[in-house]
């Protein structure tokens, strides 16, 4: 019963919280809920690459500058957005039932839900990987395909923003950039490579049980 004290913990706490913000506004609680739900995706999230790569089977892509950033709008964005969250769920899911079998220590953990959550997201934005970084280099060290992998992903973001956003005439000409959707198309791809390098290696990894140490009544 222990394994399942973080979670009901963390399930109580939430509820709690969200209890009261209810209490205090319902609109303000549910507003960003809302907010993500009716927001288009932004034009370099993996999902916008997708939607790019529509066009060669004759899905014309618009870009427009709503909601407080560039965004691509698609008849395919109608299928891509739920596909999206429907696999940052089981992304999640997955990673928490692998570490609640023992596969994956709290940082891996922690790391995987962040990369889950920034491939699948309807937003991506460079300082996201502030976020990660912490975790690559205390899992990855000086590990060379690390830092290769996670190199070439800094490189792409800041080759993306901010010297192809400065290069295009305005902000709607950006995603019009020859390089800029194959740039995030190969970094969505490296990410979502370093997420299944990571699953694999848990599925490898053996549970380690920890030993019963016997309890000794005092005489």
């Amino acid at each position: 019963l222990r394994r399942w004290d973080g979670i009901l913990t963390f399930l109580a706490v939430c509820v709690v919280v969200t209890s009261i913000s209810l209490t205090l506004s319902v609109d303000g609680t549910l507003g960003p809920l809302e907010y993500f739900r009716d927001r288009p995706i932004q034009v370099e999230t993996l999902a916008a690459a997708v939607l790019w790569m529509g066009q060669f089977a004759g899905y014309h892509v618009q870009y427009v500058y709503t909601f407080g950033s560039l965004n691509a709008i698609s008849a395919l964005s109608s299928k891509v957005s739920p596909l999206t969250t429907l696999c940052f769920a089981a992304g999640l899911l997955y990673t928490y039932w692998l570490q609640l079998r023992g596969k994956l220590d709290v940082f891996t953990t922690s790391l995987l839900a962040l990369l889950i959550s920034m491939i699948t997201g309807k937003i991506f934005s460079p300082q996201y990987l502030m976020w990660v970084a912490p975790f690559i280099a205390y899992i990855g060290k000086s590990n060379w395909k690390w830092l290769v992998s996670w190199g070439i992903v800094c490189v792409l973001t800041t080759s993306i923003y901010p010297f192809i956003y400065t290069y295009a005439p305005d902000a709607l000409s950006v995603p019009r950039v020859p390089l800029f959707y194959p740039f995030v198309l190969l970094r969505g791809a490296i990410i979502l490579g370093i997420i299944f390098a990571l699953f694999y290696q848990a599925n490898r990894t053996e549970v380690v049980t920890p030993p019963i140490i016997p309890r000794f009544s005092p005489r």
